[in-house]
């Protein structure tokens, strides 16, 4: 048999109305940021968590935590048991949130 490309099905009409299309995702509630080690808002500045000499230090969650102004300002670091308990919990949120991302089919 002889197929020709005209006898195709055309595809989809892709210009539709915005209330035919389903929504991507539905809106939450989230909590307002807080310090990570006080929980207290706003967490404006960012500590290390690694001891280092250098004025520059490039690096993510693993090196840095959002912190506010009192616990920026404290001039004892946390100790090693409790930066280590905040980077598990960090470690965690990312692991839901990519999990939850992942239920997401687009």
């Amino acid at each position: 048999p002889f197929f020709s490309p005209f006898v195709a099905p055309s595809p989809p009409n892709p210009f539709v109305s915005l209330g035919e299309l389903p929504p991507l995702c539905v809106s939450a509630p989230t909590p307002p940021p807080v310090s990570m080690l006080s929980r207290d808002p706003p967490p404006l500045f960012p500590r290390r968590t690694v001891q280092s000499c250098q004025q520059e230090l490039i690096g993510g969650a693993e090196m840095y935590i959002a912190t506010c102004r009192r616990c920026f300002n404290d001039p004892v670091p946390p100790s090693p048991r409790r930066m280590t308990k905040v980077r598990d919990a960090i470690r965690e949120v990312e692991v839901a949130t990519l999990q939850d991302l992942s239920l997401i089919h687009i």
